[in-house]
C-alpha cells in the first residue's frame, strides 16, 4: 500500500461509528465519488482493506466525511 493510502486509511480509522455522507476527491479536486453509509468509520476503511483497490480508490487524493 502506497503512503497516501495509509494515511488515507489512518484518517478513515478515526471517524466515528455515527452515520453520515463521505465525499472522495481525485489529485485536481474533482469528486470522484458521494457516499452515505449508517456506520462511517467501517464504510470508510473498507475502501483501503488490502485486496484489490477499485478504480475510485486508487485515483482517490483525499477524501472528506461528514457525521450527521
Amino acid at each position: 500500500m502506497n503512503e497516501k493510502l495509509k494515511s488515507l486509511r489512518a484518517k478513515a480509522m478515526r471517524l466515528p461509528l455515527d452515520p453520515g455522507v463521505y465525499i472522495m476527491k481525485d489529485k485536481n479536486g474533482n469528486i470522484i465519488y458521494v457516499g452515505k453509509s449508517r456506520k462511517l468509520k467501517n464504510r470508510v476503511s473498507q475502501y483501503f482493506q488490502n485486496s484489490v483497490k477499485s478504480i475510485k480508490t486508487e485515483k482517490m487524493d483525499c477524501f472528506y466525511a461528514y457525521p450527521c
